[in-house]
């Protein structure tokens, strides 16, 4: 359930007009993100340093706003992970509870940033 969360707020995320005013300021960041992790590429563990090239490919990171973009994860995690048989029940459930977790996710968002700002000193950007 963990992982399936982390991809829902992604979509709220990605659709955070407070974080991302227009659809440049998401490209941007999803193209600097992944140079950032770039320089890091020699620190990534093996799986991801297979996957990541799919992930920059297809933009992972920017087709998390999109309800097809969330469905694809959730297909890609039933794919990596034995314990997950289906992904249709958790697309359906964050479809007819989309507005609800979405309430939560403006209440958890600013609390994460408050933290990591606050546990960073400063180093990260607001």
């Amino acid at each position: 359930s963990g992982a399936f969360a982390d991809v829902v707020y992604d979509y709220f995320l990605a659709n955070d007009h407070l974080q991302f005013p227009d659809d440049a300021g998401l490209l941007h960041f999803t193209k600097h993100t992944y140079n950032l992790l770039e320089q890091q590429s020699l620190h990534f563990p093996l799986k991801f340093s297979g996957m990541f090239p799919f992930m920059v490919h297809q933009n992972w990171l920017y087709n998390y706003q999109f309800d097809r973009g969330i469905q694809k994860s959730f297909q890609g995690l039933a794919r990596r992970a034995k314990y997950i048989a289906e992904t249709d029940t958790a697309m359906e459930i964050f479809l007819k509870n989309k507005d609800f977790i979405r309430s939560r996710y403006q209440v958890f968002f600013p609390s994460v940033k408050k933290f990591t700002q606050q546990t960073m000193g400063g180093l990260l950007k607001a």
